[in-house]
């Protein structure tokens, strides 16, 4: 008995201290003033949570709390009290005793606050990619959007993880122990997240997901039949009960329909959509026609992304809002003219039918959802609603259009670590081609720029966004080298350059460089009619500003080629003047 006493009176301090976080934290649900703190560790453990503006605690405050036995060892922590737009350093005590990491957020400023905000955006990781991730937190946002796809836990835990609390638990920390995600976003901003169809199959809507199964019905003959899976409608109630109760979010709106939610951030007002939960099957709308063996589109009213519940939401919060920028965040993309492609590849099925296949696959975006789409742009322009922005992911690729040809401004950030970037333009130039399009006019759905969009950039990608105040916001599709492969600024309504100024505006991009990046040789082209004038003026610079290569008036060329084979490898500016009228490039020139 007293040895008995005395090992638990020796190591019964080792088992105190052995208690550790194993998952987490994670810093959401952020307002100007509050915000809300994941945390997971071994076992049940009470802690302190330490928060000060100070980086040496010298004047904090703590929150004591416990990770729950019936929460599988997670809590979520509720911190009130804070100061508007400060940044807060933060680590949890154990025992009284310090953890090894310090984190960091800040805090959003007041609602209503004018000021220079910066966000990033991104989705779909899946693989290590430590550099990118190092320029997002280089780019020093105040918050990351993550639109989905977060490493993908059907792939781990099986498509029906989220009938089985344990493993909906252990697919958040998978989430969260990411090392992308946990060194260089997580320990240092807030975030906020919304499923893709990473909650169950692959490409799932609702309780359903596409399948394509090929039947011979001859020689040479293929009826390709698109087909709606169902599966366990349990799924649905579990992921969205899942994600409120393991990830520090925003309150419901409704969680029969799904996780969709709002926010606010300075002069900013996030709608963060939930399309996936409550979808209608993306297949639906074909029907065959078995005399001609093929499909015809049609979608009807009830066929919807978000359900009308959700859909109502979205409408009567942008009619109210009273934010200068409103954003709605999107996990599939949201570009109108996609209609344009799925409907002539739905013509073309008619003299290949394995097209169909591919048709399919382009009808889980918003074009194919017109009780959606129309409803809302329609709402918009009656509404005469100004100043309103979608963020989208789940593409593999990013690209920016400045509402052209998207129906409203897009940035459709995608493919953080996924390995296939590109694809999506890839798929859209086999297309093209059938219909006799040159290389280059995919331009035609993504007038910003973007992966493939005129350059042969295919690499792991992001989005960033910057907002300079009332003025205007700048949208950026980034590369894994922090380079710009396409932006745009959207001017504000109240902005200046919307209400007379003759200096260029967004939709007026003056010229195109690619390939970009390139080797050796850039190709420049004047685009939307623009003739260089005699007054005109273009130079490339370095990063220090360092005057490389100038050209004056007649020098510059409609369409001209510049050789920068005797460059060092690097980034350089491509800037053109004439008049009153500028456009820049970043050229990035690869060993």
């Amino acid at each position: 008995m007293k040895s008995t006493l005395l090992f638990f009176i020796v190591f019964f301090p080792l088992f105190t201290f052995a208690q550790s976080i194993t998952s987490g934290p994670v810093v959401g649900g952020l307002t100007s003033e509050s915000a809300r703190f994941y945390v997971r560790t071994d076992v049940p453990t009470e802690f302190e949570l330490e928060l000060d503006t100070l980086e040496n605690f010298a004047t904090s405050f703590l929150v004591t709390d416990s990770t729950r036995s019936n929460q599988f060892a997670t809590v979520i922590t509720d911190v009130s009290g804070l100061q508007p737009y400060k940044q807060y350093h933060y680590r949890y005590l154990i025992n009284g005793q310090p953890q090894d990491s310090v984190y960091q957020f800040t805090s959003f400023p007041e609602e209503g606050d004018v000021g220079h905000y910066k966000i990033a955006v991104g989705s779909c990781n899946y693989f290590e990619n430590f550099p990118l991730f190092g320029h997002i937190k280089a780019f020093d946002p105040m918050l990351f959007v993550h639109l989905g796809d977060w490493k993908y836990p059907p792939s781990t835990f099986g498509w029906d993880y989220n009938l089985y609390p344990d493993r909906i638990a252990n697919s958040f920390s998978f989430r969260y122990n990411d090392a992308n995600m946990s060194g260089y976003i997580l320990n240092g901003m807030a975030i906020d997240y919304v499923y893709d169809d990473s909650y169950c199959h692959n490409g799932n809507q609702g309780a359903t997901h596409p399948r394509t199964e090929i039947v011979q019905l001859g020689p040479d003959s293929f009826f390709y039949d698109l087909q709606t899976v169902e599966f366990n409608p349990e799924v649905i109630p579990g992921a969205i009960r899942g994600y409120f109760d393991h990830f520090p979010g925003y309150e419901a709106v409704d969680t029969t329909i799904g996780i969709h939610h709002s926010f606010k951030l300075g002069n900013m007002e996030f709608f963060m959509l939930d399309l996936r939960n409550s979808a209608t099957p993306q297949n639906e709308p074909f029907v065959y026609h078995q005399e001609t063996n093929t499909y015809t589109f049609e979608p009807g009213p009830d066929h919807s992304l978000m359900s009308a519940g959700q859909r109502q939401w979205l409408l009567n919060g942008l009619q109210n809002s009273t934010a200068d920028w409103k954003i709605i965040g999107s996990s599939v993309m949201f570009n109108k003219r996609f209609v344009q492609f799925r409907e002539i590849a739905t013509q073309l099925a008619a003299l290949s039918p394995a097209l169909i296949d591919y048709v399919s696959s382009l009808s889980y975006f918003w074009n194919a959802y017109p009780a959606d789409q129309e409803t809302l742009l329609n709402f918009i322009e009656e509404n005469d609603l100004k100043d309103v922005i979608v963020i989208s992911g789940d593409s593999h690729s990013s690209m920016v259009d400045d509402g052209t040809n998207a129906g409203l401004p897009e940035l459709s950030a995608s493919g953080l670590t996924s390995e296939d970037e590109g694809y999506l333009n890839h798929s859209l130039d086999s297309v093209i081609d059938l219909i006799g399009y040159d290389y280059g006019t995919i331009d035609s759905l993504w007038n910003g720029g973007g992966n493939g969009v005129d350059n042969n950039n295919f690499s792991d990608s992001y989005g960033t966004m910057e907002v300079f105040g009332k003025d205007s916001m700048r949208l950026c599709a980034m590369d894994e080298l922090g380079q710009e492969m396409g932006c745009i600024i959207i001017y504000h309504s109240s902005s200046p350059m919307n209400v007379g100024s003759s200096l260029i505006t967004p939709k007026e991009r003056l010229f195109l460089a690619f390939p970009n990046p390139t080797k050796d040789l850039v190709r420049v082209e004047f685009r939307n009619g623009h003739i260089p004038s005699s007054k005109a003026m273009m130079q490339l610079t370095s990063t220090q500003g360092k005057t490389i290569k100038f050209w004056r008036g007649t020098d510059i060329q409609n369409n001209m080629t510049i050789n920068l084979g005797e460059l060092s490898a690097g980034n350089y500016t491509l800037t053109y003047l004439d008049a009153k009228k500028m456009d820049t490039r970043k050229i990035v020139v690869s060993d």
